[in-house]
């Protein structure tokens, strides 16, 4: 039975014992006014089932809405890491380049990025960053804010150490905040924020090959090993205290005799194990 024919059996039931007080007209009279009146009456039920599927849609919108950042931000998400023996150069979504040493690792959103040019760093890389909005690199013991430049970042579990090439840069650990200009740099260690320092040094931190000439001046003695490790391809471990300087010129041609002038300059040792890497002790 269609709803048509239901409402019209009601009221012929609801009419039936009806006394109609005019001719034997008015029952079909009052029967039909009365259909008039529930056809006119339907399309009301007729938009509130229309209203139900609408707020229904709303719902929809705005679980999309609430779900549609996170799933741009996973969608975006970057994870590159230079797995190879050699520097390799990686170009990010504005232009500005990353030259990764060997097992260093970047994280940014490509999806996110024209709005926040920021990227998780860690291992040893050179920036060089294309003006634009704000660019920051975030690493377990610091943030470096960046103003358009180049510049060295070297970050692990341990560390933190910065130099400026050109431009300038803000590093900031805790709630304290050093500004490097061109030629300076500044380290994270035990916690602590070293204060900036002069490095003048001829190309100092681009990546370098062998054949190139290691000029160092009040260089830290954990960034003279990193520099190390790259040109020789060599894992090196030390007991030295990492806050040392160093300031003289070693061989990027021969290991052994750059390993030599080091030590002596401390009073220290180093070994050669069987599986390649060095070891220097006091």
């Amino acid at each position: 039975m269609t709803e048509g024919n239901d409402i019209e059996s009601r009221i012929d039931e609801a009419i039936s014992n009806l006394k109609m007080p005019f001719s034997d007209s008015s029952t079909a009279d009052a029967k039909e006014k009365l259909m008039m009146m529930a056809e006119e009456s339907q399309p009301v039920f007729s938009i509130n089932r229309r209203q139900k599927v609408t707020w229904w849609q709303v719902a929809a919108a705005v679980a999309l809405l609430i779900a549609l950042p996170f799933s741009l931000y996973m969608v975006g998400n970057v994870s590159h890491t230079n797995g190879s023996n050699i520097a390799v150069a990686h170009t990010l979504p504005d232009g500005s380049q990353i030259t990764l040493n060997p097992g260093s690792k970047v994280d940014y959103n490509t999806m996110l990025w024209w709005r926040s040019r920021k990227v998780n760093f860690e291992g040893k890389g050179y920036f060089v960053v294309n003006p634009g909005n704000e660019f920051k690199v975030k690493s377990p013991h610091g943030e470096v804010q960046v103003y358009g430049t180049e510049f060295t970042v070297w970050a692990d579990d341990n560390d933190l150490w910065v130099h400026c090439s050109e431009g300038s840069v803000g590093v900031t650990h805790a709630d304290t905040e050093i500004k490097l200009t061109k030629g300076e740099y500044t380290a994270c260690n035990d916690g602590e924020l070293r204060a900036k320092c002069k490095l003048a040094h001829k190309g100092f931190y681009k990546p370098r090959e062998r054949g190139d000439v290691l000029e160092f001046e009040n260089t830290p003695f954990s960034a003279v090993i990193q520099e190390l490790e790259h040109v020789f391809e060599t894992e090196i471990s030390y007991t030295l205290d990492h806050r040392l300087n160093y300031s003289g010129s070693l061989q990027s041609e021969n290991m052994m005799e750059s390993l030599d002038i080091l030590c002596q300059t401390f009073g220290a040792k180093f070994e050669a194990k069987p599986d390649g890497s060095i070891s220097i002790s006091e």
